[in-house]
């Protein structure tokens, strides 16, 4: 009992500390029970998750078909993390099949900034170049006669033509030209090569015979030294400085691409870059003290990139930067990996914005395909627009190219693995592909003999194109050209409209048109230059302006044009509208497109921002603003501009009077004076 009562008491003092700790239990307890049951509220509302959710309904919307939803959803999906680069793929994917193709250019490009800030270069480079062959661009050049050297180059190295572009080939594996065969080969394509190119092992001597037979053709030789053996065979020994001495000895302009395409790791020589440069350096001094009419052309493949400078050796033992790369119906032979809109351009560029401003550019391997196994399909049209994106592209977007080196052989008879046998570049075994080369090669650009070094020819002047804005006042009869890009890699013709008037179409690249400018009046020329995609749709209008001496006086422009109706009236003379002139409260719209054609001025779009200029004015008006800018002051808009199935309308009075038109409406007729610039 009396422990009883112990026990008892000693409940009652702590009862005040129990029922602190039950108060606490208690509190906590509560606090759980909350957590727990507002937990999926507080998950529901994280960005990731709301953005999760979006994503997930924009795939079951896509896949029911129901495209416009599906577009909204995904949009949301990456306004809630818009540095998911996944949500941003799929955004440009799908905005891609409904052929909003600026608009899924631009998701791949934020897609690609995403992983090139997390340090996937490569996968940014693919990406990057997936949004370059989505955009449409049109840039105008006019043909001029060369300086001496380019403006951005330096004094020129050994062997870079001061303007122009040599063409070579390796016909060595060609079954219809044969071993040790140039002069067949140039009798074929009935041109002569500039350069002819081949593989050699090192340790094996110079090839002194097939030298002396290209020189007899008045080429110069461009050799793939490789060390089959791996790096560590390459000294300082007689066998280079004897290699070297016949060199020289052959009398001819020697190109030498050593150990080539060291940043894929399916060559010997690959994963050591320092001990790469090392034996490079060595092969360079041997040849400076030996061979003074040997060039040294460092060429990597064109991927991957991530690791290519790792293997530079240095601009003092290196005469020119090269680069290998193909134009391949479908990646690896895989038919579920089509490459068709895959531009050479694009695999050239990272290689071109290294070095270009120090070194000249050489391809030292390329070819496009013709027949793949991929589907076992003749691809002729396809090695046709290749070739020419890239032949014509690098002399009005890369001009310190200066060599381009085809390799013509049918790898799916001749290559010596398996793997390999993929993809026919052949020149001589499609007579379509061949001929187009042959009228290619016509063109004035190309060069036919090597020049500006030892056993070499002189340079002559060539004609280059110019961009059209850096040409000054034209005279005379002038040569413009155009490189053109859209959606759709096959271009199937350029129209080209001048001062309103059509004056000509033109169905390959690179577009050239010839105009007399006597015929011209004195002052600014208006010529708008439109792309047409392969389904004949115009895909891509550009308007430039450029000065003329002329030969007739100049006078106003006078357009006439009536309400509901697809023609005008331009100077006297009757031309089709795309779509009519239409009345809206008032207020005469007209497409964008007319006022580039047809009033003399440059139209383009930027971020939602209608930019037109003519002369020294430009307007800019906002998507949907009411509000636009004159020559940088404000001005008011009755109505904002209007799109409809994807044709932008604008106030045509405002324009024209900010230009200083004279604009008379009376009874749906539209007459407009356009003074001179």
């Amino acid at each position: 009992m009396k422990n009883i009562v112990k026990h008892h008491s000693t409940i009652n003092k702590s009862s005040p500390e129990m029922s602190r700790w039950l108060r606490i239990l208690s509190v906590l307890c509560c606090v759980l029970i909350f957590s727990l049951l507002f937990q999926p509220i507080a998950y529901a509302s994280t960005p990731s998750t709301r953005a999760w959710r979006s994503f997930q309904q924009g795939i079951e919307l896509r896949n029911a078909g129901r495209l416009e939803e599906a577009l909204t959803a995904f949009r949301k999906a990456t306004e809630y993390m818009p540095e998911n680069s996944s949500y941003q793929r799929s955004l440009g994917e799908l905005l891609e099949r409904m052929e909003r193709f600026e608009d899924a250019a631009d998701a791949f490009e934020r897609e690609a900034a995403i992983r090139r800030k997390a340090g996937e270069i490569q996968a940014a480079l693919v990406q990057e170049r997936r949004a370059s062959s989505l955009r449409s661009e049109i840039k105008l050049f006019v043909q001029l006669e060369s300086q001496r050297k380019p403006s951005s180059a330096g004094e020129l190295e050994l062997y870079e033509p001061p303007a122009g572009l040599y063409f070579g080939v390796f016909v060595e594996q060609d079954r219809n030209v044969g071993r040790n065969n140039q002069g067949q080969f140039n009798d074929m394509i009935g041109k002569p090569h500039a350069i002819f190119f081949n593989y050699h092992p090192y340790g094996a001597p110079f090839p002194h015979n097939w030298a002396r037979i290209a020189k007899n053709e008045g080429a110069a030789i461009h050799l793939a030294l490789e060390p089959e053996q791996g790096l560590e065979m390459v000294h300082d020994n007689e066998y280079l400085r004897q290699f070297a001495r016949m060199a020289r000895a052959a009398e001819v302009p020697v190109f030498l691409r050593f150990a080539s395409e060291m940043n894929g790791d399916w060559v010997r020589w690959h994963g050591n870059p320092k001990l790469y440069i090392e034996k490079w350096r060595i092969v360079a001094n041997v040849m400076r003290e030996e061979a003074p009419n040997v060039a040294m052309v460092w060429t990597p493949n064109s991927v991957p990139v991530t690791n290519i400078k790792e293997y530079y050796p240095g601009d003092n033992y290196v005469d020119w930067v090269g680069v290998n790369l193909y134009s391949v119906a479908y990646f690896d032979g895989d038919r579920n990996r089509p490459a068709y809109n895959v531009n050479p351009l694009d695999l050239i560029r990272p290689i071109y914005e290294m070095f270009a401003d120090r070194k000249p550019i050489q391809v030292s391997e390329f070819g496009a395909t013709h027949f793949t196994t991929a589907t076992n399909r003749d691809t002729t049209q396809f090695a046709i627009t290749k070739m020419l994106q890239l032949y014509h592209g690098v002399q009005m977007l890369f001009p310190r190219v200066k060599n381009i080196n085809w390799f013509s052989m049918n790898t799916i008879t001749e290559a010596a693995y398996a793997h390999r046998r993929l993809n026919n570049f052949s020149l001589t075994e499609n007579s379509k592909l061949k001929q187009a080369y042959r009228e290619m090669l016509e063109y004035p650009y190309f060069l036919t003999q090597v020049v500006n070094g030892p056993f070499a020819q002189n340079a002559s002047r060539v004609k280059i194109p110019v961009p059209i804005r850096d040409a000054g006042v034209l005279s005379g009869q002038i040569t413009l050209q155009s490189w053109a890009a859209t959606y759709d890699p096959f271009i199937s013709r350029l129209e080209y409209t001048l001062n309103g008037q059509m004056i000509g179409s033109r169905t390959t690249k690179p577009y050239s048109i010839t105009i007399d400018t006597t015929r011209l009046t004195e002052g600014m020329q208006t010529l708008s230059v439109t792309a047409f995609d392969s389904r004949g749709r115009a895909a891509v209008t550009r308007t430039f302006n450029f000065k003329t001496t002329g030969g007739l006086p100049r006078r106003e422009r006078s357009i006439t044009l009536t309400i509901g109706k697809n023609e005008a009236v331009i100077d006297g003379q009757q031309i089709g509208l795309s779509h009519p002139p239409r009345l809206m409260n008032r207020e005469t719209f007209v497409p964008i497109r007319f006022i580039s054609e047809n009033i003399g001025s440059q139209v383009n779009w930027e971020s939602g921002r209608i930019n037109i200029r003519r002369g020294s004015g430009k307007i800019v008006i906002n998507s949907g603003s009411m509000v636009a800018s004159v020559n940088g002051a404000q001005r008011n808009l009755s109505q904002p501009p209007l799109i409809e199935r994807g044709v932008t309308f604008v106030p045509l009075r405002f324009i024209a009077e900010a230009f200083g038109a004279q604009v008379r409406f009376e009874r749906g007729i539209i007459t407009i004076r356009i003074p001179n610039i």
